[in-house]
């Protein structure tokens, strides 16, 4: 997000304005209040009302570089594994589990979900330093 702010403001000098919704604006002002923009990009993150930024694009229309409404499907991995597979784009095996309703068996190298076994693989860990 900051990458690409930093590059919109190097292009800033008079073409375009970057003007960044305040997070007291987005958390506490109505979508109204916002501030009109021809162009929005939309970043979300923990706590982001999405459902306030959908009201404010279907209130304002603008341009949008990323695609406000389907962020909250992005959210949902179910739908994300269902578009990927529709869509012939491997990816991981994976199974849904309703905790609670599913029947799970843990064993040392595999684990079964409803009758679907599932290979474990060893989990890595990537440490990032900030100086």
């Amino acid at each position: 997000m900051q990458a690409i702010l930093a590059n919109l403001r190097e292009i800033e000098q008079g073409e375009i304005e970057v003007l960044i919704f305040g997070d007291d604006a987005i958390m506490n002002d109505a979508p109204e209040a916002w501030p009109i923009v021809d162009f929005l990009i939309c970043f979300h993150t923990h706590n982001f009302p999405l459902e306030k930024a959908i009201e404010y694009v279907r209130l304002r229309n603008p341009v949008c570089i990323n695609d406000v409404t389907t962020q909250a499907d992005l959210l949902s991995r179910v739908y994300v594994y269902e578009t990927l597979r529709e869509n012939g784009i491997p990816c991981p095996d994976f199974t849904i589990v309703d905790h609670g309703k599913a029947t799970v068996l843990d064993c040392e190298d595999w684990m079964e979900i409803d009758g679907r076994r599932l290979k474990k693989v060893p989990l890595y860990f990537l440490l990032v330093f900030k100086q």
